[in-house]
């Protein structure tokens, strides 16, 4: 039943006078039973009490952790004096304390009547006790599956409530665990009973027990070996009340309605409530239908699993709209990660495996293990938040620099689509006949000249070039042109220039050669002025002094020195020995942090076995730099120590490659 239709039910339930008997509103973890009572049922029930010379009271109680009657009794006297007789007392916390202290008493002599009850109030408390009426409330037990009063003295009082105090009684619970809460107390008794009774014997696995084939039965028909699991799982059939609750429950509970929540139904609310940023909830709701598709494909209509995902991406969104808010492929980036975290949170709440994912990685094409989505791009800071509340900035943004950059290449190999058409002609040569060919090189020329490709087409321009001079349709002139054109244009080009140097196969060594003839220089040229530009900046960088800056370009820019295999390469040694001789303190720990986000990882020898010379003369430099202090002295023993360990960890994995 939807919300509605269960509203619907209780709206018939309370009206009905002759109706002596509890509902139960059934359903599983998580699929809004409190939230349906929070946000449908108690509006409404407070709306059929509206004008009514006889308005019952209505009083929440949650069930969980209440072991005994007399407490449940308190809680029902407090919550009725607190919510319904107190309603918009100003002196709530000197009131409740009393209130409290009056409850107490009330529960040791309760029948739902206080005539005769002397006790010190203020006067304020003595006319809300001198009204209570416990006839005609509206009591909402929630939790009944965590309750640990005994199932038969529980179902006792609500009898009591609603044959002779004409209570209406709507319970909220998960049918099936009702009673497990008993079998998972005193379970050492209750273990060492099942063990000794039998003759058991506890084994660690069920894999051990089959791989030793023993998995006798007793004269009895049972196991003379359990697993761990095996116990737990007897033990709740045996203890739990549940049996005793399915034997009385038609004596008290007279309707049954089993709770099946609609996330689109309830989809605003549940964004109002679970979402603390407007500009976020605003997303969300402009999503509405592509979330719930997901959350469909998720086989998920489970309103905590999803207010679980809204918490865990609001936080995933503070990160993102901070540093990425206003770059043009943000929606991109909030889409993937949107996507990819409702897909983890509803693993998580279903207890679903997660990625196994390699070491070192964070992001990569998950095939997902419950066949929904097929293949996808996954992020390993995302299992991570979900399954164990690891929150980690960096890997957010790092993962979002590179949804960034692959909107990127997407977008300029779509304009690299529209314009170069000689390039894609001579990529299918060998469709062409002789003449086509010959008369889309001048072209090519043209193009190149117009600008129409981007560096990172450079490669491929000379690659098939290449292979075209092999096949007789050009001379060694004509490459030695094209290639200084290219020279050209980088060399009139500002800023960095984005660009791989990807791996060419060739039919003939001959081949291979000659490219690496005319494409090398290029790439040179390229990485030159990158890592002029590069150097200019941590340059100034230094030259501002400032630790903190060298720390954020640290962690914005570590892949770049991955690729160039060189960090010290690009280090004014005399600019950062100033900055550490004449910075701050805080400073100085920030630049050993961005050493250590550098050279993060085990195989530096691979990438940074080139800058062990260098790291070495810092380090010296180091420890010979006059200290102005003994907090100064610290702040440089430990960037020295951070050298020490990043030079270890170089020099052990090159143990065997690298002379030290």
């Amino acid at each position: 039943m939807q919300k509605e239709e269960i509203v619907q039910a209780i709206r018939n339930y309370i009206n009905d006078d002759k109706a002596q008997y509890a509902v139960l509103i059934n359903g599983g973890w998580g699929v809004g039973k409190t939230y349906l009572y929070e946000h449908s049922l108690k509006e409404e029930i407070a709306r059929m009490e509206n004008g009514s010379s006889d308005r019952k009271a209505n009083v929440y109680i949650s069930l969980y952790g209440i072991s005994s009657t007399e407490q449940l009794s308190k809680e029902i006297v407090t919550n009725y004096l607190l919510k319904v007789k107190l309603n918009g007392n100003e002196n709530k916390e000197k009131i409740y304390k009393q209130v409290s202290k009056a409850a107490g008493i009330i529960s040791k002599m309760f029948s739902f009547s206080v005539s005769g009850l002397s006790v010190d109030f203020d006067k304020g408390i003595e006319e809300a006790i001198g009204s209570i009426e416990f006839k005609n409330m509206v009591i909402c037990l929630d939790d009944l599956e965590r309750c640990s009063i005994p199932v038969n003295e529980l179902f006792g009082m609500i009898n009591n409530l609603v044959e002779h105090c004409n209570c209406k009684v709507i319970i909220l619970a998960d049918e099936v665990n009702i009673g497990k809460m008993y079998a998972n107390t005193k379970v050492e008794e209750k273990y060492i009973t099942l063990l000794m009774g039998r003759k058991l014997k506890v084994k660690e696995s069920q894999e051990k027990k089959q791989s030793k084939g023993q998995n006798k039965e007793n004269k009895d028909g049972g196991t003379d070996e359990l697993t761990v699991a095996e116990l737990k799982k007897i033990n709740e059939k045996i203890y739990s009340e549940n049996y005793i609750y399915k034997d009385i429950k038609e004596k008290v509970i007279g309707l049954t309605l089993k709770y099946t929540p609609d996330l689109n139904a309830e989809f605003d609310t549940i964004i109002e409530d679970a979402v603390n940023n407007e500009k976020l909830a605003d997303m969300l709701r402009q999503r509405k239908e592509k979330i719930l598709e997901y959350m469909n494909l998720c086989e998920n209509n489970n309103i905590r699993i999803m207010k679980i995902w809204l918490n865990g991406f609001e936080r995933i969104y503070r990160v993102i709209s901070k540093n990425f808010g206003n770059d043009k492929y943000f929606t991109s980036v909030f889409e993937r990660f949107m996507v990819y975290s409702i897909r983890v949170a509803c693993a998580v709440g279903k207890n679903k495996n997660l990625t196994e994912w390699e070491e070192d990685t964070e992001i990569g094409s998950i095939e997902l293990d419950d066949g929904i989505l097929f293949h996808t791009q996954g992020y390993r800071f995302v299992d991570d938040l979900f399954r164990d509340s690891v929150f980690d900035e960096m890997r957010i943004c790092q993962a979002a620099k590179f949804i960034v950059g692959d909107k990127a290449d997407e977008e300029e190999a779509g304009k690299e689509k529209a314009k170069g058409s000689a390039l894609r002609k001579l990529n299918l040569w060998y469709y062409l006949e002789d003449e086509e060919i010959e008369q889309s090189l001048p072209v090519l020329k043209e193009e190149i000249n117009n600008d129409e490709y981007t560096p990172q087409s450079y490669q491929n321009i000379i690659a098939v070039l290449v292979v075209l001079k092999q096949e007789g349709y050009l001379e060694n002139d004509f490459l030695s042109e094209v290639s200084d054109m290219l020279k050209g244009k980088i060399n009139h080009m500002e800023g960095r220039i984005a660009v791989e140097n990807f791996h060419q196969s060739f039919p003939t060594q001959d081949s291979f050669r000659l490219f690496h003839k005319y494409y090398d220089s290029i790439y040179a040229l390229i990485s030159k002025k990158n890592r002029r530009i590069d150097k200019q900046e941590i340059g100034q960088i230094l030259n501002a002094a400032n630790g903190d800056d060298f720390l954020n370009y640290c962690k914005s820019n570590y892949d770049k020195f991955i690729r160039e295999k060189s960090f010290m390469f690009y280090i004014d040694m005399n600019s950062l020995i100033k900055v550490i001789q004449t910075g701050s303190i805080e400073g100085i720990y920030h630049i050993a942090a961005g050493f250590k986000i550098i050279y993060h990882f085990d195989n530096l020898y691979e990438f940074y076995s080139d800058d062990v010379k260098q790291l070495k003369e810092l380090k010296g430099k180091l420890d010979k730099l006059p200290r102005r202090g003994n907090t100064h002295q610290k702040a440089v023993k430990n960037l020295s120590d951070v050298l020490d360990d990043i030079i270890e960890v170089i020099i052990h994995k090159g143990r065997d490659n690298i002379e030290v």
